[in-house]
């Protein structure tokens, strides 16, 4: 089964949060192996649009926070999506979380991919394929439909054909336009994420809409919007649940919890 599918069993679907990010510097390539090699089913990453059309994965809408850009001279200020591949591409995104990790650029899509369909190939009954869970942050500069559309060409691509046609890529976002747009355009499944948790009562006219999934935060989540989503074909997931919070959203009954800790977790399960 797909990691969306067995979002229906249990124990929950452990979704490793932009990465092992507890481990590696978040959104890095460094992060996702470590997440594979920590046994998480899918790896979940921000995916956004350079000004020249570049699709690279990084979370905030500028790269101060976890890049060198600031002592490159990039204003603090200045959004991921005015700036050129180029530039991006020469920032050290590793250092900032360890010296270790100096030198490790921010990751194209693409580069993604080649990691994931490495391990759906090598995989067997005993190792599962890892997925993905591509969150399309809500886009600043662009238009959605040009990212959907960038993400629709670069899903097309020969790297993707195994992991799509396997159903191992879901594709996510807060960004209301963005989730129609990818529920016309994309080839794969499609999930929206809630910074609150919804209530009961409006869970069925969101299954309406077509998606997939709910991600929703978890400090709020409840039984009763579980048991709502479950009631319309609705797995659940919740963003970004660590050690304290592992017992209380397994308790009311989530599908698939996206942690920074994706070997935590499964330690915490198996027990």
């Amino acid at each position: 089964m797909t990691w969306l599918q067995l979002a229906s069993s249990t124990p929950p679907v452990v979704l490793a949060h932009r990465g092992d990010a507890d481990h590696a510097p978040e959104n890095t390539l460094a992060a996702f192996r470590a997440a594979v090699a920590a046994g998480a089913r899918a790896v979940e990453t921000d995916v956004q649009l350079s000004a020249d059309g570049v699709l690279l994965l990084l979370h905030d809408d500028g790269p101060a926070r976890t890049t060198d850009s600031l002592a490159r001279g990039i204003p603090a200020e200045t959004s991921i999506e005015s700036l050129p591949w180029e530039t991006l591409a020469g920032l050290d995104a590793g250092s900032w979380f360890d010296e270790r990790f100096r030198g490790e650029p921010i990751p194209l899509l693409a580069d993604l991919g080649g990691l994931l369909a490495t391990a759906l190939a090598t995989g067997d009954a005993t190792r599962p394929p890892v997925g993905l869970d591509l969150e399309i942050k809500p886009p600043l500069l662009h238009s959605a439909a040009r990212v959907v559309d960038a993400v629709a060409a670069e899903l097309a691509r020969p790297v993707w054909a195994d992991l799509v046609a396997a159903g191992e890529v879901v594709v996510t976002s807060f960004d209301p336009e963005v989730v129609t747009l990818a529920l016309d355009r994309l080839p794969v499944p499609v999930g929206l994420l809630t910074a609150a948790t919804p209530a009961p009562e409006e869970v069925p006219e969101l299954a309406a809409s077509g998606i997939a999934a709910l991600v929703t935060e978890q400090e709020d989540v409840t039984a009763a919007a579980v048991s709502a989503a479950h009631a319309v074909g609705l797995p659940v997931g919740v963003y970004t649940a660590n050690a304290p919070e592992w017992e209380r959203v397994v308790a009311v009954g989530v599908d698939v919890i996206c942690t920074d800790d994706p070997g935590g977790l499964r330690a915490y399960l198996a027990r």
